[in-house]
């Protein structure tokens, strides 16, 4: 596996710092390294990461946050499109399964009086199928209902992992440092951490 090794001079009192890939390579009883590039000198281990390709860990830790925020971000969003476009036909359900039901229930009741029932027996049977109707519409909505809790399920999972996502991302960020912190910004979660806070910052100055 290949890591960074760094090795130190001195010149005219200041110290400078050159940096190579390498990687251990056994041979018979002894472990020898083999440079497999050199990379010069920089300022940090960091620097020298970089220019090999390979991120800091907190930067892999940071991207991994990212993505982690994206995903719960993208769940939440599908959810509340889901949820919406459920309580739509949900809404218009119940408006036509109302209408459909009156329609029968008023045919009902005047194929009755025609046929020579009494007024007040063709209004207990009227009665008898409303009660009927709403026992099938509140049937019809409760068979949403595993449904609909589902959706508000992946909606608040999804949330909840963004957010989670978006703390841990900003935590690490306070632990890193300056130089650290300058690199981290380029990276969306971080990026949104900071103007989600200076947006605080302003409402709490007000």
């Amino acid at each position: 596996m290949a890591f960074i090794r760094e090795k130190t001079t001195r010149l005219n009192g200041r110290t400078y710092r050159y940096y190579s890939l390498v990687e251990n390579r056994r041979e018979g009883k002894k472990v020898r390294q083999r440079v497999i590039r050199y990379l010069g000198r920089f300022e940090s281990k960091e620097d020298a990461l970089i220019a090999a390709g390979m991120k800091p860990a907190y930067l892999n830790r940071l991207d991994d946050l990212d993505h982690n925020r994206r995903v719960g971000l993208q769940w939440e969003h599908e959810a509340e499109v889901e949820l919406r476009a459920l309580k739509h036909e949900i809404t218009y359900g119940i408006h036509e399964r109302v209408q459909k039901a009156q329609d029968e229930i008023f045919r009902e009741g005047h194929a009755l009086w025609d046929a020579g029932i009494p007024w007040g027996e063709c209004e207990r049977a009227v009665e008898r199928s409303e009660a009927a109707a709403q026992r099938e519409t509140l049937k019809w909505i409760r068979s949403h209902d595993v449904e609909y809790d589902e959706l508000l399920s992946k909606r608040a999972q999804g949330h909840n992992t963004a957010w989670f996502a978006l703390s841990q991302a900003m935590k690490l960020y306070g632990r890193l440092t300056k130089e650290e912190q300058a690199r981290a910004r380029n990276i969306p979660i971080v990026a949104e951490g900071l103007a989600e806070r200076e947006i605080a910052a302003r409402k709490s100055s007000l």
